[in-house]
């Protein structure tokens, strides 16, 4: 073997060494491996919470983490574990939580904490993410915290699936979304942390959903989604919409040049369907008459 193959064989591992580096995958993000009754690759802080496999709430693959919040004490109520990461590097960070009561709410853990679950959001998954910017190359924690909210009853199961970024996650196409790419626009009011909203399918599954927003802010969220029915609902949790009491929030969801939902003034939630694809006309969309704030 010739010294020049030589060096491209060391450039080509030391590339793909870095490259490995700055994708800080979570290991087990989708609970898939268990031994002796915990999930590989996870730690919990202390008795606050217990953790076992689930096989039938599940949001990918074959199971999912069923976690029992027991204490009101919400110091040491942690599932974590340490992720490299790279100077420079953006990283989105997301999990997936299902609730089952609305006693508790669960909080990502990306370096700190970040942003909250909607605990009204009961029976159904629901994402919660955060785009993190390392400054240095180190080791971060990531996970969930749990916390009691109004009417915890001392005892609440929490499901939790498909962390990302995880191994074996295929990056996104390069050309970005080939199917339908939905855009929302949305102002939140005096207290944008009560806003959230959620797209489910025909199946009722949620395929795309956001919350955790700051006061007073404009956002333009955007998914990706393939031909069919859909429901697009926006929630408030304090029960007082988004207008116009206290600020004035709105939202729209459009696709192209057509308004697929729209409003502000509602009470706990509002939800519009819509449908995408051939039987509207060419992927045009299908939303009804938006509703004017």
């Amino acid at each position: 073997m010739s010294h020049g193959t030589c060096n491209k064989i060391m450039l080509a591992s030391s590339l793909l060494c870095l490259a490995s580096s700055a994708m800080a995958n979570i290991n087990n993000a989708d609970f898939e491996t268990w031994s002796a009754g915990a999930p590989s690759g996870w730690s919990t802080i202390d008795s606050g919470i217990n953790l076992s496999s689930n096989s039938n709430v599940v949001y990918s693959g074959n199971y999912s983490a069923r976690v029992t919040v027991n204490t009101g004490t919400q110091s040491n109520t942690d599932l974590l574990q340490m992720v490299d990461v790279v100077a420079g590097e953006s990283y989105e960070f997301s999990a997936w939580v299902y609730h089952t009561e609305g006693g508790v709410k669960a909080r990502l853990v990306v370096d700190g904490y970040q942003g909250y679950s909607n605990s009204a959001l009961t029976n159904q998954w629901q994402q919660i993410s955060y785009q993190y910017t390392a400054s240095v190359t180190t080791s971060i924690d990531v996970g969930l915290r749990f916390y009691d909210v109004t009417g915890f009853d001392g005892s609440e199961v929490v499901y939790v699936d498909n962390f990302a970024p995880n191994t074996g996650t295929p990056p996104p196409p390069a050309g970005g979304c080939t199917d339908n790419q939905v855009a929302l626009t949305l102002t939140t009011d005096n207290y944008g942390e009560e806003s959230s909203w959620q797209i489910t399918n025909a199946q009722g599954s949620t395929v795309a959903s956001g919350g955790s927003y700051a006061a007073n802010t404009n956002y333009n969220e955007q998914a990706c989604l393939i031909d069919g029915d859909y429901t697009f609902t926006i929630f408030d949790s304090y029960g007082d919409g988004m207008c116009c009491s206290f600020g004035n929030g709105s939202y729209s969801l459009s696709l192209g040049q057509t308004v697929l939902a729209s409003g502000a003034s509602f009470q706990s939630s509002e939800a519009t369907p819509f449908s995408l694809g051939d039987n509207t006309g060419g992927g045009n969309g299908g939303g009804t008459t938006p509703t004017e704030p």
